[in-house]
């Protein structure tokens, strides 16, 4: 929340322990008594949402009673973790906030990342030995500099075909680093930006 732009009023996020899934809801407060008060599922929208997500996505929880988080008072809160640690959910702050104008087909963005294809897919297996059953789409946002380099990669909403998300935090940790050590030719105009979804099958 602190690395971002943080989370919308009213957002809970509700969490079933076994096995591990996480939805966000909207609590609907224009009632006159509480206990009128009804609930909405919601999409994570904002990167702090989607970060938060995948973080209690990730967590191996002790009991087996599901609960609810709702985050709006954060007095008595630990520190925020390291901007390293959270940056597969944020652009850097210092990233250039112009449009960039080059562009790159979607076939060579295919063919580039198709190269780290492995280096995905073991992500996926070792969260799958944590998270049994994680499966879904998961959709970054790779900035890609002039000469071909990723600048950074992060998660942005899922534009995969698939409803359901892949949402782990070690597992977006390990897919943003291997997305970002590719090399892409040269950008004519600049640099580019592109978004590129994985697809997670159920097991």
């Amino acid at each position: 929340m602190e690395n971002g732009t943080g989370i919308r009023p009213h957002i809970r996020f509700r969490v079933r322990t076994h096995p591990v899934r996480v939805s966000v809801f909207f609590e609907l407060t224009e009632v006159e008594r509480p206990e009128q008060r009804r609930t909405e599922a919601e999409l994570a929208t904002t990167d702090s949402e989607r970060c938060i997500k995948a973080v209690l996505g990730s967590t191996v929880f002790a009991g087996t009673r599901n609960f609810e988080l709702e985050l709006s008072d954060l007095s008595g809160a630990p520190p925020p973790a390291p901007a390293a640690e959270v940056s597969a959910y944020f652009p850097p702050r210092n990233a250039p906030s112009a449009e960039v104008a080059g562009t790159i087909e979607p076939l060579a963005v295919r063919d580039v990342l198709s190269e780290k294809l492995g280096q995905v897919t073991a992500c996926w297996e070792d969260a799958l030995q944590r998270r049994s059953g994680l499966f879904g789409g998961r959709t970054f946002r790779l900035r890609v500099g002039a000469g071909g380099q990723v600048d950074y990669a992060h998660v942005v909403a899922n534009r995969s075909d698939r409803e359901d998300e892949a949402e782990d935090y070690l597992l977006d940790r390990c897919v943003a680093a291997a997305v970002s050590s590719v090399r892409f030719p040269p950008v004519r105009g600049g640099g580019a930006e592109v978004a590129y979804s994985f697809v997670f099958e159920r097991r």
